[in-house]
């Protein structure tokens, strides 16, 4: 027997985004919890699938950089902006890439400006 193909439409998850915030804000669901199930959702709603499980693993400034599509020097002037926890790893700076990931998954992100 195959497998069904799961439909959901954006506005269906767009609603239970806003059901989750106040069981958020009440700390009932945590955050990260909730940035892991829109995204699920998403993923679901634009591919027929869940995310695949991502392996922790530490990434560089540059990785970072570049994940975010931003300039190496753009983020060199904005990281502490960012809401991701910074690592010193022997005297080098890695970042998490599921706290990274997490952040571009994240509904409400605003991304730093960078001063000209």
């Amino acid at each position: 027997m195959q497998p069904q193909q799961i439909s959901i439409r954006p506005k269906t998850i767009q609603l239970l985004g806003r059901i989750m915030k106040p069981f958020i804000e009440e700390g009932i669901i945590a955050q990260t919890e909730a940035n892991t199930i829109i995204a699920n959702l998403r993923s679901i709603a634009e591919k027929g699938t869940p995310l695949k499980e991502i392996q922790p693993r530490l990434l560089t400034q540059k990785e970072v950089a570049d994940m975010l599509n931003i300039a190496f020097s753009n983020f060199r002037k904005i990281e502490s902006e960012f809401p991701f926890r910074r690592r010193q790893i022997h005297g080098s700076v890695r970042y998490l890439n599921l706290d990274v990931i997490e952040y571009m998954l994240a509904d409400n992100q605003q991304p730093p400006v960078v001063e000209q």
